[in-house]
């Protein structure tokens, strides 16, 4: 299987180091460009800028999915305070 870096993309990737990437963005959807960065670096020592990283996520198809998050207000009640969720 032949693979097609993007433009600007290093051209020394190996079709392992290829699908390596493929399989941590796909594990990682939810990661930022930075957690995504520092991973690889700290794990498999590939360095790779935030843009490379998109030209990633775009070629692979994996795009960030941002997580919810629930919030907390307090409601003063009593002398005390209630939690909402």
């Amino acid at each position: 299987m032949k693979t097609i870096e993007p433009p600007g993309m290093h051209e020394n990737f190996r079709p392992q180091q290829t699908e390596l990437l493929r399989a941590v963005l796909s594990y990682n959807q939810h990661g930022t460009n930075k957690s995504l960065q520092k991973e690889l670096q700290d794990k498999w020592e590939i360095e790779l800028n935030t843009s490379q990283i998109n030209q990633l996520r775009r070629k692979f198809n994996l795009p960030r999915i941002k997580l919810k998050t629930d919030t907390i207000q307090s409601a003063p009640f009593a002398g005390i305070e209630i939690l909402e969720a």
